[in-house]
């Protein structure tokens, strides 16, 4: 953890740690419903990666738009992201 009275970079890293918490699991392992409980009791955003991955009629959008979505995504100070793709 940070120190007091360290550089102001050092000081918003502190201000961020844990607040940025990635669940991984196995289908049906219960990733969504951790992750969903774990942001509504810090107060930050839910990112479910299925949601991003899946287009209309459960197809899958092409891997550039996928990682266009998640690199969004990710832009925030704080999170929580569930899923469990291997190529982002």
């Amino acid at each position: 953890m940070a120190q007091p009275g360290r550089s102001g970079r050092v000081n918003r890293v502190a201000a961020l740690e844990g607040k940025r918490i990635v669940v991984v699991g196995t289908s049906g392992s219960g990733k969504t419903t951790l992750a969903r409980a774990l942001a509504a009791k810090m107060g930050v955003p839910h990112i479910e990666t299925d949601a991003l991955h899946w287009g209309e009629n459960w197809t899958p959008v092409p891997f550039e738009t996928f990682c266009d979505r998640i690199e969004k995504a990710l832009a925030g100070e704080a999170w929580v992201i569930d899923g469990n793709y291997s190529r982002t």
